[in-house]
């Protein structure tokens, strides 16, 4: 009983912050709730856990869970920022992320699957310095590996990827407008 009530007094540090189930878009306490009766108390738990179980138990809805478990996906890549302190982006303290989070938020990339498809669009550019361009937007100092180079090839071979790539698929065909009589007539 010392041992689990030292465990509770523990000092929080950033990389709890940082692993935090509040650090999600679209997750509020009632969801944060939830998911800890399940057993998931942070992200890392979040991308582990069996999805279909997860959807299954909880019932919230497919595309919400999706987008955690992107969004999990890419802060637990990401990491905390050793060298900087957590950025306040919400008047709510529990949304803290690291510079790097902030600095691929400024270009729109807020899930890991947006960073594979930014890299490959950057990759399949014919624009002159796309590539280089998209791999500098983590690496101010021009170094010859690239973090953000690594953690998209990582982001890649991870289990999850190949399900929640196919589920963006599916959602961006599902989302799109349906076809005029003037796109028909073209056809």
């Amino acid at each position: 009983l010392g041992a689990v009530s030292k465990g509770l007094n523990r000092k929080i540090t950033y990389s709890d912050t940082h692993l935090s189930l509040l650090n999600l878009e679209g997750m509020s306490r009632y969801h944060e709730a939830r998911l800890q009766e399940e057993g998931i108390e942070n992200i890392q738990n979040l991308v582990s856990f069996d999805l279909v179980r997860l959807l299954l138990q909880t019932r919230f809805p497919t595309a919400l869970v999706i987008d955690w478990m992107d969004q999990a996906l890419l802060l637990l890549y990401l990491g905390p920022s050793p060298e900087a302190k957590p950025t306040l982006i919400n008047t709510d303290e529990t949304h803290l992320f690291a510079a790097s989070h902030m600095r691929l938020r400024q270009y729109g990339i807020r899930t890991a699957t947006d960073l594979i498809y930014a890299e490959e669009a950057a990759h399949n550019s014919t624009t002159p310095g796309d590539l280089e361009d998209f791999h500098a937007m983590l690496d101010e100092k021009k170094t010859k590996l690239h973090r953000l180079c690594m953690i998209v090839g990582s982001l890649k071979s991870h289990s999850s990827m190949p399900l929640l790539l196919h589920w963006r698929k599916l959602d961006s065909k599902c989302t799109s407008r349906p076809p005029t009589p003037k796109d028909t007539l073209t056809e």
